[in-house]
């Protein structure tokens, strides 16, 4: 089953942050740390952003974090231009670790800063964030070829993406359709990719001390959908869930799986 944003069951819980302004916030705890999202998701997606929108204490702000970060949670999100993390969520500076490149991709440079995140600053919560019709998704499934220049590297990251597309418009689905089902996908992949490439990340969370979650960014109506966190049986919180994807091995020498290549995989199901 799935649902709409978790705040919305809150009735977008205040208008306002409901800590009352700034604090220093590392060590929040996993579902804290997303409740805190979640609300100031439906500020910004309901036109009532707070955090995100206090000029007049840019100053102060600038001053206290340059003192040292304090994110509660951590966002591996796509670089299209169409979503920054600190308005969607309504946060601030030094609220949120972001990590960004095209398709949010679990690669090595990115988990890297992601275990810095966890054992350097405290973040407990990990959210991996696709959004709607993105560009990088929509290349990978459906190119019936290799992508030029650096795009194929995208491409090899993307692996059984063009295959689990080639399936969905065999039965019929429409292009959009296909593309939002591929969103879905790529986010839990890249999820769980994060887990199989990175033994960091793999033991904090094997040991509880970290939430690692997928999630999807709507660009019309700037609500974000979460999936159930990765390693739980079921959904806590009434966050949403999302068809299983299938665990993605990966070529940088620490997936247990080997990622077949993005050129011949796809190749296989024409």
């Amino acid at each position: 089953m799935r649902y709409a944003l978790l705040a919305l069951c809150t009735c977008l819980l205040s208008a306002a942050d409901p800590t009352g302004g700034h604090s220093a916030s590392a060590g929040v705890a996993p579902l804290d740390a997303l409740l805190k999202l979640s609300a100031g998701n439906a500020r910004f997606a309901y036109g009532a952003r707070a955090r995100s929108a206090r000029p007049g204490e840019d100053n102060e702000r600038r001053i206290e974090v340059a003192k040292g970060q304090h994110p509660f949670a951590a966002i591996l999100t796509c670089a299209d231009s169409r979503l920054a993390p600190e308005l969607i969520f309504d946060q601030s500076l030094g609220d949120l670790f972001v990590v960004r490149n095209a398709g949010n991709i679990a690669e090595p440079v990115g988990e890297g800063s992601l275990e810095y995140a966890i054992d350097h600053l405290g973040v407990q919560l990990i959210v991996v964030l696709g959004h709607s019709a993105c560009g990088a998704v929509t290349a990978v499934a459906g190119a019936a070829d290799p992508l030029p220049g650096h795009l194929l590297d995208i491409q090899r990251e993307m692996p059984g993406l063009k295959a689990f597309a080639d399936t969905q418009r065999s039965t019929g689905a429409d292009q959009t359709s296909v593309v939002t089902a591929a969103v879905e996908r790529n986010a839990s992949d890249q999820a769980a990719a994060l887990l199989s490439e990175s033994p960091v990340l793999a033991a904090a969370q094997a040991e509880h001390k970290i939430m690692v979650i997928a999630a999807v960014y709507d660009l019309t109506s700037g609500l974000v959908t979460f999936h159930a966190p990765l390693g739980s049986e079921t959904p806590s919180l009434a966050i949403p869930t999302a068809a299983d994807g299938e665990a993605r091995g990966h070529e940088h020498g620490k997936a247990a799986v080997s990622k077949p290549s993005a050129v011949e995989q796809p190749a296989a199901h024409h």
